[in-house]
């Protein structure tokens, strides 16, 4: 038996080396704060409907009187980006998530010609790879405030061992490049710690959360679910929501899912994805190959997935990195178990009060023991509800809005 851990329309066109897909015509609106007339740029790897890219909107929605500049590397989503409220937004095709020497230094160059010229007062980086060349770009263009947001780490459990000593040696170097990091969660802000960061300049600022309240009814939920997505309301649903990429390790879930149709003896369970990414062709496939097309509901990108999260018997994530899962996050609001490979941030929820497991990462046999425990009927309810008012949208903002004060600050406090 499974140890279960619980607690209580755009324009597109050419401008010099970047694509911009939107320029905002209208000023920025003038207040008397120590912000008035800040320009901000911030520089993603690759932008589409994660968690790190909610950062960036809350970072725009927080510091409104700030003017926002957006450069996104070449695999971001253009429908998704052109809906950013920013005065500009841009791709850069030479910044790309894989290595690449010849087009990582173009980037760089690119990057670092962009901040000389248009003299910015803050730069954020946003992800990995523009973390690292956005931060080289702005300090070797004289940037006074480089911002680094930390959404997860890039080194560690779920790396490569090369990749995971290289990008350590990267991070220590760039530490002192870095006038602050705003890091999504104290997990992910320890293992920096660890990693020599000094800890005066890691600011927990979470990402804002569309959270189920727990006064939704959960048959009202169910039966809605099973409607509107035209799910089966009489088996057990197991619920996987994210994105159909390799770090979510989604390919597990049809292993996870027959070992589990063949350990449960009441009630055949239903896995439900909701979700859209590169995998999606390669998890329907495996689908068909594995006979369980009749077990797995496909939904695609569900843009409110509360009544799933409600009427779920358990939340499955089997992710090989995280810095806080947002995912994981809404099923505590739901007062929803989750069972959860060992990453960063699930044994904070546990702390708080959600409900779980955690299992060794890629131990597929105990994670089908551990859902098929929540599925056996074993009552799961939190003892009280966990306070994630941290992850409320307000809260988020202030925070944003209080540290950037700071740090655009005549005098810097963070520098």
């Amino acid at each position: 038996m499974p140890t279960r851990i619980n607690g209580n329309g755009h324009r597109f066109r050419r401008r010099g080396a970047l694509s911009l897909v939107r320029a905002a015509p209208e000023p920025v609106e003038q207040s008397t704060d120590n912000r008035d007339h800040a320009r901000v740029l911030h520089i993603c790897t690759r932008f589409g409907r994660g968690g790190s890219e909610q950062r960036v909107r809350d970072m725009l929605e927080a510091l409104g009187t700030c003017e926002h500049h957006v450069v996104a590397g070449r695999d971001s989503d253009i429908v998704v980006l052109a809906e950013l409220h920013a005065r500009t937004v841009r791709i850069e095709s030479s910044l790309q998530r894989n290595p690449h020497p010849i087009r990582d230094l173009i980037a760089v160059f690119h990057l670092r010609r962009l901040v000389r010229a248009e003299h910015y007062d803050a730069v954020v980086t946003h992800q990995s790879k523009a973390g690292v060349l956005g931060r080289l770009a702005a300090r070797s263009a004289g940037s006074a405030c480089v911002v680094h947001s930390l959404s997860m780490a890039n080194f560690g459990p779920g790396y490569p061992p090369v990749q995971s000593r290289v990008y350590r040696c990267i991070e220590r170097w760039l530490a002192r490049y870095t006038t602050a990091y705003v890091v999504v969660g104290c997990d992910l802000a320890q293992r920096f710690i660890d990693l020599g960061l000094p800890a005066h300049k890691l600011a927990i600022i979470r990402s804002a959360a569309r959270l189920p309240s727990p006064e939704v009814s959960r048959a009202h939920a169910r039966a809605f679910g099973a409607a509107h997505y035209k799910l089966p309301g009489d088996r057990p649903w197991i619920l996987y929501l994210g994105s159909l990429e390799e770090r979510k390790n989604v390919l597990s879930l049809p292993i996870v899912m027959q070992q589990v149709v063949v350990l449960t003896e009441g009630s055949r369970p239903y896995l439900v994805i909701a979700g859209e990414g590169p995998l999606d062709a390669q998890l329907k496939e495996l689908l068909q190959r594995m006979d369980l097309v009749d077990d797995v509901g496909l939904l695609g990108y569900v843009s409110d997935p509360t009544p799933l999260l409600v009427g779920a018997d358990v939340v499955v994530l089997l992710s090989r990195a995280e810095g806080m899962p947002q995912v994981l996050v809404q099923a505590a609001a739901a007062r929803t178990p989750f069972v959860s490979f060992d990453v960063d941030g699930v044994d904070e929820l546990l702390m708080m009060g959600a409900v779980g497991t955690i299992v060794d990462q890629d131990d597929l046999v105990e994670a089908s023991r551990a859902l098929r425990f929540y599925l056996d009927g074993h009552p799961h309810e939190q003892t009280a509800d966990v306070d994630l008012s941290s992850w409320q949208r307000p809260n988020v903002l202030r925070q944003y809005s209080d540290l950037f004060a700071q740090l655009l600050a005549p005098t810097g406090v963070f520098v």
